[in-house]
């Protein structure tokens, strides 16, 4: 088809051929919502791609039967897993890309493209986790996050601890060190003391630190979730130390829970080897 065609350039980094490809995909097929999809990828302008997402999403909303006026014609041609791209693209362009008011629209196309898809084929409960917790939702990003708790992912792992620590859970502790078993260098990622040199391929492999600063940049512009997680890091030394929190500065216990955690890297280093993720505990 020629909207697979469209995607290849797109994915290619081609933009400036994908674009009339996709024009005329729409030439002659108006609804193919895909190619509006397509379209939007290619505008350097937020609003420009936002007025085609939008369109995207009232057509496959009319297709589906939404506004009780699509024809069994037109409803047999409707495009599911395309309702559901256009859905999710709009809602990170919203969020990310334009203006902060632009948000409650942003979390009310999410969670539809959620309802929509079962097996969350774009990441959207991801996304979730932090926007609904950002609005100040917190039970609704506890929720989701626990949804799918059995899921050896980073993003999963410190968010379960992070909510953990937030209800004061007795399990906060084991799954702080379950998130950090899976990926080590999410703290250093969150404080900002590693980055990336490279970030046009948004692949990279689990548990390293290029995952890391990742989910550090999609979390840190929600709340500052590393400094929890130094807080805590640090109470446990200062226990174990049997030192008094109170004469212990807030520079003393970051300093603290660096040390531990580059004493837990180091280990894991030392027994999977340097360039070897740590598998799931």
């Amino acid at each position: 088809m020629a909207v697979n065609e469209a995607w290849d350039r797109l994915d290619s980094d081609e933009p400036e051929s994908a674009a009339p490809l996709a024009r005329a995909i729409l030439a002659d097929h108006p609804d193919a919502i895909d190619a509006y999809v397509v379209l939007a990828a290619t505008c350097t302008v937020p609003a420009e791609a936002a007025a085609l997402l939008r369109e995207a999403v009232r057509i496959g909303a009319a297709m589906a039967g939404g506004t009780g006026h699509a024809d069994p014609e037109t409803i047999a041609a409707y495009d599911r897993d395309a309702h559901v791209r256009a859905l999710n693209h709009l809602a990170r362009l919203l969020w990310y890309d334009c203006h902060r008011s632009n948000r409650k629209e942003a979390l009310i196309h999410a969670r539809r493209a959620l309802r929509m898809d079962n097996d969350d084929r774009n990441n959207t409960r991801i996304l979730l986790m932090a926007w609904e917790a950002a609005e100040g939702h917190w039970a609704a990003s506890r929720r989701i996050t626990r949804s799918c708790r059995k899921e050896p992912r980073t993003e999963i792992r410190y968010w379960l601890a992070l909510h953990a620590f937030r209800d004061g859970t007795p399990d906060a502790e084991a799954l702080l060190d379950k998130a950090i078993a899976t990926n080590p260098h999410v703290p250093a990622a969150l404080d900002r003391r590693i980055t990336l040199l490279h970030d046009r391929n948004p692949y990279c492999t689990w548990g390293s630190p290029e995952e890391a600063v990742l989910y550090a940049r999609a979390t840190g512009r929600v709340l500052p979730l590393c400094e929890t997680l130094m807080w805590r890091q640090a109470a446990r030394l200062l226990t174990r130390q049997e030192e008094a929190a109170a004469s212990v500065s807030l520079a003393e216990l970051a300093s603290l829970a660096e040390t531990d955690l580059a004493r837990q890297s180091s280990w894991r280093r030392a027994r999977y080897g340097r360039h070897r993720s740590c598998p799931p505990s």
